[in-house]
């Protein structure tokens, strides 16, 4: 059923835009790459980006290559863009490509058609997104989607004085800035060792070689692992006020910010009103690189930065991509899964699906099934007025079953997944849409029971997620008892 869900990723990063686009599209890749999904990703780019990026992509201008793109994300499932070039119509054209639609936005750049809408920025809670039923809404930094090495990052010494600074002002530094914060720098922190991150096509490579001393260090199109090795090593930061900004909060490192583009201006005073940013000014004010020399002194207090990087451990755990990618596949399999009552011509389904190992190993009984014994019993319970069977299928095709008996004392539910739809949360939600239909057909239900090995972590979980709490262990504490009450 996996190889079944087309994704389609479209992303940019070109002289002018960046990389953030593709660094923070590229760790929903990621996520969803290790559910075994496999998107594909189409990066609208400049130059050789296949040296930056070690993943692979199609690298299309999507924007004005319509027919071309049209044709790769032809009955699409999801489709998610991350733009500054494109404009609303695109968007509203791509949109009839897919099922769902994913749009990330940074300061409300367009009305955005029906789907869910992503703003991670820090102050995202603030803008007045219009609001209706057919648009979700993911905003703060919560959900921002860092890559791999930043959600799983290592805890950081914070030193008793400044000893080293990182320098990144975007992909190509095209405002040519770091020459002369280097040139302030030499004068007033030559002990500081400096950490330069560098495209190896920049404009200014040369003015900043001719800064090399024993304390600069220049980085060549780092990837994500030295990237956050460097960060680790850095006491503080001086960056623009991009992506990268989050990723600086993220290792909990402060940052002394310039403004390289108009757009980056919220952002940058949403980090400062939290307390991990200090701005010093737009990239064209003669006086911002006067700045830097107190923000340095303000930052050399060690407390400062200790707050700081506590404060990034408390607000930023990381895991924005994992929550994205959850909630795009639980609106995804809300619009196309569906129940329905089982019949004969199921039979066959459920049979392969009961025999299956670890539907075996998960079930109170762990023998497996005959088929003339499947025969009797599959017939007994579809014509049973005291059993409520349902189905589940993604695309007309099945993918698993849960079924409510109705006891004298107790409903029971029975639930399981075919293996190529597991760990997608569709239990959860083939288990909520299941007990919709129950209190439908049977009004007077006011609780359901479910029974599950206690070794089945999985299953325990999805239980709680939809709404069932503990009430205890049976036989010998091997069973633990979920019970859902309807209020």
């Amino acid at each position: 059923m996996r190889d079944k869900i087309k994704i389609a990723i479209l992303s940019e990063g070109k002289k002018g835009i960046g990389y953030g686009h593709i660094s923070r599209t590229s760790a929903l890749l990621e996520i969803f790459n290790n559910m075994d999904l496999n998107p594909l990703m189409i990066i609208n780019g400049e130059g050789n980006l296949s040296t930056i990026f070690d993943f692979g992509f199609e690298n299309l201008d999507w924007t004005t290559q319509k027919n071309e793109l049209f044709r790769l994300i032809d009955n699409s499932d999801i489709v998610i863009i991350d733009s500054y070039l494109a404009d609303k119509d695109l968007y509203e054209e791509i949109s009839k490509y897919s099922v769902v639609s994913v749009f990330f936005d940074d300061y409300q750049r367009v009305s955005y058609p029906e789907g869910i809408i992503i703003n991670s920025a820090v102050y995202a809670e603030k803008l007045q997104y219009p609001q209706d039923k057919n648009r979700i809404y993911l905003l703060g930094v919560e959900y921002q989607p860092y890559r791999n090495e930043f959600r799983n990052i290592s805890e950081k010494k914070v030193k008793e004085k400044i000893e080293s600074v990182i320098i990144f002002l975007g992909a190509n530094d095209i405002r040519d800035l770091i020459p002369g914060i280097l040139y302030k720098l030499k004068g007033s922190y030559p002990e500081i060792k400096k950490n330069v991150i560098v495209n190896k096509v920049q404009h200014n490579i040369a003015e900043i070689e001719s800064y090399k001393d024993q304390n600069l260090f220049v980085h060549y199109e780092p990837d994500s692992a030295k990237m956050v090795k460097i960060m680790l090593s850095s006491d503080i930061a001086i960056s623009a006020g991009g992506q990268t900004l989050c990723e600086l909060a993220r290792v909990g490192i402060p940052s002394i910010v310039i403004s390289t583009a108009e757009n980056q201006l919220l952002n940058i005073q949403g980090w400062q009103e939290k307390g991990f940013a200090k701005y010093i000014g737009e990239w064209n004010n003669s006086k911002t690189l006067d700045e830097l020399e107190q923000s340095i002194h303000f930052f050399d207090n060690y407390k400062i930065r200790d707050q700081i990087y506590e404060l990034s451990r408390q607000m930023i755990d990381g895991q924005g991509a994992k929550r994205i990618v959850k909630s795009i596949l639980n609106n995804y399999l809300n619009n196309i899964l569906i129940l329905k009552k089982a019949d004969i011509n199921s039979i066959d389904d459920i049979f392969s699906l009961s025999n299956d190992k670890v539907v075996r190993k998960n079930s109170l009984n762990q023998q497996q099934i005959r088929y003339e014994d499947h025969k009797k019993w599959f017939a007994e319970k579809i014509h049973s007025n005291d059993c409520l069977f349902l189905i589940a299928e993604i695309k007309s095709e099945f993918a698993g079953q849960i079924r409510f008996d109705i006891k004298e004392s107790e409903i029971i539910l029975n639930i399981s997944i075919i293996s190529s739809c597991r760990g997608l949360g569709i239990g959860e939600k083939i288990t909520c849409k299941g007990l919709n239909i129950l209190k439908s057909e049977f009004p007077d239900t006011t609780a359901v029971n479910a029974y599950v090995r206690k070794e089945n972590h999985a299953s325990m979980r999805m239980f709680e997620k939809a709404g069932f709490r503990l009430s205890g262990f049976e036989e010998d504490e091997k069973i633990a008892k979920f019970v859902y009450h309807y209020i």
